[in-house]
């Protein structure tokens, strides 16, 4: 199975557990009906912006919707403590504070000049 086709198989599974038609998501997250039924059904995939709106209609954190629970266990399972407390204060963060933190770690200097050598 396809990474579009997982996340379309989520996104339909969220979207029936909380009773929607896919039009109702449609009109929750501002797009086409037709828009949903190709992302349920692999043939396109939602950019992170949507992935936003998605997560907060489904009220799930975007990884939800974007990884299966052992691709995120796994992925967890590899990750230093110090990246587990980033990772863990990233979720409990407000959306703005979030997004400011990443931008900022995505700037710093240090990292450019890793890059660089």
């Amino acid at each position: 199975m396809s990474r579009k086709d997982e996340i379309g198989e989520r996104i339909k599974t969220m979207r029936l557990a909380r009773g929607m038609s896919q039009g109702d998501l449609a009109s929750a997250v501002h797009c086409g009906q037709s828009t949903i039924a190709m992302w349920e059904g692999g043939q396109r995939q939602p950019d992170l912006d949507m992935i936003d709106y998605l997560a907060d209609v489904f009220n799930v954190p975007p990884y939800a919707i974007l990884f299966s629970e052992d691709e995120i266990a796994r992925r967890i399972s590899t990750l230093s403590p110090e990246e587990v407390r980033l990772v863990n204060a990233f979720r409990m963060a407000e959306p703005v504070i979030a997004r400011a933190a990443l931008e900022m770690l995505e700037n710093h200097p240090a990292k450019s000049e890793e890059r660089r050598a």
